[in-house]
């Protein structure tokens, strides 16, 4: 069994990631609701088959239970964990074990090694000559890496370079097997099948070539290197003219097979016992998934969001208890940079502190950064220790948000704030990175366990079988405003006295914009004047939304017949009123620059140049260099596909590609050099064109120029290219030009999923290129264009181009419609109410509220006139 060091930083359950993904030799579950199930793929090292039987408790199943495994082999063994009839929260063991009767083969002999450090190897038969491309060629031949996992060199039959289909084979020495009990062959590889339509095929012929039998088969898949493959071959022990055969057929251009360190051993008699496994299980029946945590984006006071997919233990008289909502304080203040940003704590005028008397038996304390202007807040949570209520450097850090983001993000323990006593803590807030005046909104508020609160309500199902899965709403309605959020926190129960507890659940609410807006043209008005109402309807939502609308005048004014637009005004009750649907949004990459928002940066690490957006990943402390493997013209490239999936316009993505012509993609079907308008549904689609000309890779490993590609396989990916240049053009005409790709999407304002950065532009590059600047989709019917052939295009050294998934609603639909302010209006403030509601779950009946004031009529004064 084996496991990469990208699926363990994927399955990180802080970032979503499941770790019972992960192929270990133990299984594992601390929340197993009635029934688990694990996947594993076990490899064989032994030299010899082996049959296996697998034994295991009684509450476990194994699928297969029996199976024979050839050397190098892989298995996979799906195992189900039944904990319906154990208690709650009571850990179980268990071991599960495959035996097997068979042995390993005995002594060996090496009877082929072939490394290919020399080309045409030794003895091999190769299908056509040297100088061809279409066919075996050595790895130096073909500009590559040697991707298997071997040193050196390696044979390669390679599409990619060659441009077209394949169909070429390698042919080993005949090798006598003859006296042997076993034969087996062992070779390095790597196979990558862009279109899953190739075959990598190993033969064996007895009758020296003219028939083959086929013992391996890579089958219209990738097969990623480095990989070492066993093959038996004991079936042809004692045979005395064995041939070999490495056998690639692309029927198109395509990626490659490379092949190197092929080892063929004989075997005679036995060895020592095969040995059992052993598999170590853990699992704690758990009473429900029901998340622990919960947090909704809502544009409206009331609404009502479910959770779906979840499963208990049988509920019985379902039933919750609530405690909150609590609406946030909001407070914004200013904040310069820490100058000793290592220490938040050594000198406290240099950060914000709050202080928190938390009452006894508080369930949550929370503290939050909406918005900044910082490029870099972090935030830290600190319990009086020593009584004192002051903060010092002597009080205790209990918790802290210290992410590269502005949006930081604390909720204290449950350990520490539950507590019989009123206890003392501090939230401070550290300028960790960013500018003098630096302004800096927090959001802060302790959650009582009791009273209720009463503004939010969630809804089980009364009963529902164990292990079935069921729904949960929850509803809330408080007045807020956008930038408020709320914070809760609540239990579930399976049964009425709440002896089967199943669930809690920390609920933060986030209020954004009002769906319904009204406004008025003026802020004070007189009798006779004319005030213009509008009102806007914004469909949030991702399907179509119907509204109503019903605005009653006030007393004081008098509609201006024919005024209305986008509604209808009822004289019989002088009321303006609309019912109709606006339509849903759709998904989008917003564009922004550097210029524009100084959160539009790769500068995720210090290099050589701190103050701009370029990442040089050379000048950083990890110094990182361009890959030897890639230079030239009309290239395609494959990178980064062992890393967690791109997201990209919705639909997620294996590894990446790129080209040398300044533009990357994704399951790209075709490229070309020519640069076109974006979107076009010609290929190239669903690329990312960071400069897309027709330019050349050039590699030099003492100045850096060529290609580096970054990431830490979970979270980010970079594509940097230094010193390309035109076709045809000045070598020392170039620019350097990255792509920073954040792989799923990220709501927060700031956190732009893709960075375009650019820097060390020649004046001349500019002048001569045609180039295309956006992105689009897979089938080139959405995009960004940022630019395309324009002579006047600038980019400024260090800037970037910054894109946004973001969800944009569709027109709003507008109503505008005036009045005039009667004589006799009292003075005061004249406030229009509409009411208005949709037809989405949970909502209710609002006001969307346009005030104005109504000044105090002038009265003439007469007075006598008297003369003398």
């Amino acid at each position: 069994m084996d496991e990469t060091i990208e699926n363990f930083e994927a399955a990180d359950p802080t970032l979503d990631g499941t770790p019972s993904s992960l192929n270990l030799a133990s299984l594992y579950s601390s929340k197993c609701v009635g029934e688990c199930t694990w996947t594993r793929t076990f490899t064989s090292v032994a030299n010899a088959s082996a049959s296996y039987t697998v034994v295991t408790p009684e509450w476990v199943t194994v699928a297969p239970a029996t199976f024979t495994i050839n050397p190098g082999a892989e298995q996979v063994i799906t195992f189900t964990a039944d904990v319906s009839a154990f208690p709650s929260d009571e850990w179980l063991f268990g071991s599960i074990e495959f035996l097997t009767d068979d042995v390993h083969l005995g002594d060996s002999t090496e009877l082929l090694s072939e490394g290919f450090e020399v080309w045409p190897p030794a003895g091999w038969t190769i299908d056509a000559e040297p100088d061809s491309c279409d066919t075996w060629l050595s790895s130096t031949d073909t500009e590559s890496s040697n991707l298997t996992g071997g040193t050196g060199l390696a044979a390669d039959a390679n599409s990619d370079y060659c441009g077209d289909a394949m169909d070429t084979w390698m042919i080993s020495p005949s090798l006598d097997f003859s006296g042997f009990d076993g034969v087996s062959l062992q070779f390095k590889s790597d196979f990558n099948d862009y279109g899953n339509v190739d075959d990598g095929y190993v033969d064996v012929s007895l009758d020296g070539g003219t028939t083959w039998t086929n013992v391996f088969h890579y089958d219209s898949a990738d097969f990623r290197g480095p990989r070492t493959e066993i093959v038996d071959l004991s079936a042809y022990a004692g045979q005395t003219t064995v041939t070999l055969r490495f056998h690639y057929v692309a029927p198109d251009w395509d990626w490659w097979w490379q092949v190197d360190d092929v080892l063929v051993t004989g075997i005679v008699g036995t060895g020592a016992p095969i040995a059992d496994v052993h598999i170590p299980l853990a699992v704690l029946p758990t009473s429900s998934n029901i998340p622990s945590f919960l947090r909704f984006e809502t544009h409206r006071d009331a609404a009502l969001e479910t959770v779906s997919d979840l499963v208990a233990v049988e509920i019985t008289d379902g039933n919750t208890y609530e405690s909150g909502l609590v609406v946030a304080d909001l407070e914004t203040f200013t904040l310069d940079p820490d100058p000793t940003n290592s220490d938040p704590v050594d000198d406290i005028s240099q950060v914000f502190v709050k202080k928190f008397d938390v009452p006894a038996y508080s369930i949550r304390l929370v503290a939050e950064i909406t918005e900044s202007t910082s490029l870099d807040l972090d935030m830290f949570l600190y319990y009086d220790q020593n009584g004192d209520g002051m903060l010092s450097s002597a009080d205790y850090l209990v918790a802290s948000s210290a992410t590269g983001a502005v949006l930081e993000y604390l909720n204290a323990p449950k350990d520490w704030i539950y507590w019989p006593a009123v206890d003392t803590y501090f939230i401070v807030v550290q300028n960790w990175n960013g500018a003098v005046g630096d302004t800096v909104t927090l959001a802060s508020a302790i959650v009582p366990l009791s009273p209720e609160v009463g503004n939010y309500d969630v809804i089980v199902p009364a009963t529902n079988p164990a292990g079935v899965p069921f729904s949960m709403d929850i509803a809330w309605n408080e007045d807020t405003s956008e930038g408020d959020r709320m914070y809760g926190y609540f239990e579930t129960c399976a049964d009425t006295d709440c002896e089967l507890w199943i669930g809690s659940t920390d609920l933060d609410i986030v209020r954004l914009a009002d769906d319904v807006v009204k406004t008025a043209d003026v802020t004070e008005a007189g009798v006779g004047d004319v005030i213009t109402y509008t009102i806007e309807v914004t469909n949030f939502e991702d399907t179509d939304t119907l509204f109503t609308i019903e605005d009653a005048l006030p007393e004081g004014v008098t509609y201006v017949p024919d005024s209305v637009t986008g509604a209808a005004y009822d004289a019989g009750t002088n009321t303006i009123s609309w019912a109709g649907t606006v339509a849903a949004g759709a998904w989008k990459y917003l564009s922004t620059t550097s210029a524009e928002d100084a959160a539009c940066t790769l500068a995720i690490m210090p290099d050589g140049d701190p103050t701009d957006a370029y990442l040089d990943w050379k000048t950083t402390s990890l110094g990182f260099s361009t890959s030897a493997s890639i230079s030239g013209d009309s290239k395609w490239y494959g990178t980064f596909s062992t890393y967690a999936p791109f997201n990209y316009y919705g639909v997620d993505y294996i590894g990446m590609e790129f080209t040398d012509d300044g533009y990357a993609g994704f399951a790209m079907n075709d490229i070309d050099y020519n640069n076109q308008e974006l979107p076009d549904p010609l290929d190239p689609n669903n690329i990312l064109a960071m400069f897309w000309d027709d330019f050349v890779i050039q590699y030099d490993a003492a100045t850096n120029k060529g290609v580096t590609m970054v990431g830490d396989g979970t979270s980010f990916a970079t594509i940097e290219y230094d010193d390309l240049y035109l076709y045809d053009g000045d070598t020392a005409v170039t620019l350097d030009v990255e792509v920073g790709y954040f792989l799923q999407p990220d709501n927060a304002p700031g956190a732009y999923e893709i960075v375009y950065a650019f820097d060390n532009i020649h004046p001349d590059l500019l002048a001569d290129a045609t180039a295309t600047i956006g992105l689009e989709n897979a089938d080139g019917t959405a995009g960004n264009l940022i630019s395309y052939n324009d002579p006047a295009l600038s980019i400024e050294d260090g800037s970037a181009i910054c894109f946004d998934w973001k969800y944009v609603p569709a027109e709003a639909h507008v109503i505008t419609f005036q009045v005039t302010v009667d004589e006799g209006a009292p003075a005061g403030l004249l406030t229009n109410v509409a009411m208005h509601d949709n037809d989405k779950p949970g909502t209710v009946e609002e006001g969307a509220v346009a005030t104005v004031t109504i000044l105090e009529a002038l009265k003439n004064l007469y007075l006598p006139l008297i003369m003398r």
